[in-house]
């Protein structure tokens, strides 16, 4: 229980804490190279996920001559995920010639604030008390998770499926709600990729050059677009809320599986 006084309601300081994340992720092949003709196999699997954030001691600040803590921002995620693909052979590569990601999530904030007034005499006095909620929060596992329901007043809701061609070009489309501290807004997110991924594994089969086939293997770049939408709304007057856009651009270089 902290008790804020008039003199300690602004005020910068530094904070130190110790924390650490947990997750786990289990996925579960269901049909695996199921041939669909020449050089062409059909695969789908299933996911699902948890995550732990900030998992640790309170954050401690120190101000003058006293110290004091509070519980920093733990965060659960949960979530399952979808994945088909059809794989082709091209000589002695394979390519993922068409990829379908389908996911659905929700997190929730772990910090529980409460904030009563306590009246002493003609002045109140307003107190902050802080706890942390269950590892899964309010997070209700068939509203918010499969049936994709914003039902929670601080679960956060997202879901959407990704398009992957021939590991080269991706398109991803979603769907979010923010919990009901938020007004239970609702909103849409659209994605754009293009790589050189698989192209340059198409040119590593043409052209026979070391140089070529290691950067196929281990280097690519990638461009991306993404775009944030909120879903306009009205209130009980009749007035109507817009929001604006939220546009991200980015260039990626990858480097992976070097040893």
């Amino acid at each position: 229980m902290k008790y804020l006084g008039p003199d300690k309601i602004f005020f910068s300081t530094n904070g130190d804490a110790d924390a650490f994340d947990l997750g786990i992720l289990a996925e579960v092949p269901i049909i695996i190279k199921m041939p669909l003709g020449d050089n062409f196999n059909f695969n789908l699997s299933a996911s699902a996920g948890y995550t732990f954030a900030n998992w640790g001691s309170d954050m401690v600040y120190s101000r003058d001559v006293y110290d004091f803590g509070e519980p920093i921002a733990r965060t659960a995620r949960l979530g399952y995920g979808l994945r088909t693909s059809i794989d082709y052979k091209y000589k002695e590569a394979e390519f993922k010639l068409l990829q379908i990601d389908w996911s659905s999530e929700a997190n929730d904030l772990l910090v529980k604030n409460e904030v009563p007034t306590i009246y002493n005499g003609n002045d109140s006095i307003y107190t902050v008390s802080q706890s942390y909620k269950s590892p899964i929060g309010d997070i209700n596992i068939w509203d918010n998770i499969v049936m994709m329901k914003n039902t929670s007043n601080s679960v956060i809701n997202r879901h959407g499926v990704k398009f992957s061609l021939l590991e080269t070009a991706d398109f991803s489309f979603g769907r979010y709600g923010l919990p009901g501290s938020y007004d239970m807004l609702r909103g849409s997110t659209l994605g754009f990729s293009i790589g050189t991924k698989g192209i340059m594994k198409i040119m590593s089969q043409e052209i026979k050059n070391n140089i070529i086939e290691f950067i196929s293997k281990h280097i690519s770049f990638q461009y991306s677009y993404s775009r944030i939408k909120f879903d306009e709304r009205m209130d009980e007057y009749g007035y109507i809320f817009r929001h604006p856009d939220q546009s991200y651009y980015a260039l990626y270089l990858v480097i992976s599986e070097l040893w």
